[in-house]
């Protein structure tokens, strides 16, 4: 797992480039430098172990991937005074278009999750995925274009999310805290019995549906900077983590 510490204005972060081997080509098996990311009219599945400490924390971006013209999709931590549960939020952006839903999880323990939008006709509605079981959804909703335009997905950091008219969705107070173990981002959406069977499973390349897949498991020291995170998915978006420090590949996740 990774750790982040989060600040108001320095903590860290990882910005994934929505283009195949445009970072580290030697460790690269697609250097195309085509968009990988950018999900358009396809389903959003987004997975993640996520821990939250036990202390109260403000605003805070799971994951951010967004156009420059405010479309596309977000999850993140809610504002919570006390030490034993807080909101996540899950929402999809496309100009006048918004869908958000939430979940609460309880502070100082892992839970798997998983933020869908799911294409199929007999779905169109935002769900989060805990485990076996779909936990928290929006009405049905069917979402035009969500172009994210090869812009980066942002782990642990974003900007405000607003909608058409200026409606405000979600401002953010300060970069992550919190742990998470493997990031996995898929073109297909999955069920809830597909996560539980595959959950504690290594996913590799064969995986065709599989468009990110970054482990938290690079061993430290065996590169020259160890801010490198890397992409197993065979997309090669391998990825560096601002403003890295040596903690964050401790024993210990930030419980």
């Amino acid at each position: 797992y990774l750790t982040f510490s989060g600040t108001n204005e320095s903590g860290p972060y990882i910005e994934v480039k929505d283009k195949a081997g445009v970072l580290f080509p030697s460790l690269s098996r697609n250097n195309s430098g085509l968009m990988i990311l950018n999900p358009q009219r396809k389903s959003i599945f987004v997975e993640a172990d996520v821990a939250i400490p036990t202390q109260p924390n403000n605003n805070q971006f799971l994951f951010h991937h967004f156009s420059d013209t405010g479309v596309g999709y977000a999850a993140y931590v809610k504002s919570s005074g006390n030490s034993t549960h807080v909101p996540i939020g899950f929402a999809i952006v496309s100009g006048s278009d918004f869908k958000e839903t939430q979940f609460v999880i309880e502070k100082g323990k892992f839970f798997n999750l998983a933020f869908s939008y799911n294409r199929n006709p007999s779905a169109r509605r935002l769900e989060i995925i805990s485990g076996s079981k779909t936990v928290a959804q929006s009405g049905r909703f069917a979402f035009g274009n969500i172009n994210t335009a090869g812009n980066p997905l942002l782990i642990g950091t974003g900007s405000k999310i607003t909608a058409a008219g200026g409606r405000v969705i979600f401002t953010p107070d300060r970069t992550l805290s919190g742990s998470l173990n493997k990031f996995r981002v898929f073109i297909k959406a999955r069920t809830a019995k597909q996560m539980k069977r595959y959950n504690p499973r290594v996913l590799f390349a064969d995986d065709d549906s599989l468009l990110l897949n970054i482990r938290f498991n690079e061993p430290t020291g065996s590169y020259t900077n160890n801010s490198v995170v890397l992409d197993h998915s065979g997309n090669s978006l391998h990825s560096t983590i601002t403003n890295y420090t040596e903690k964050m590949r401790s024993d210990r996740p930030f419980l």
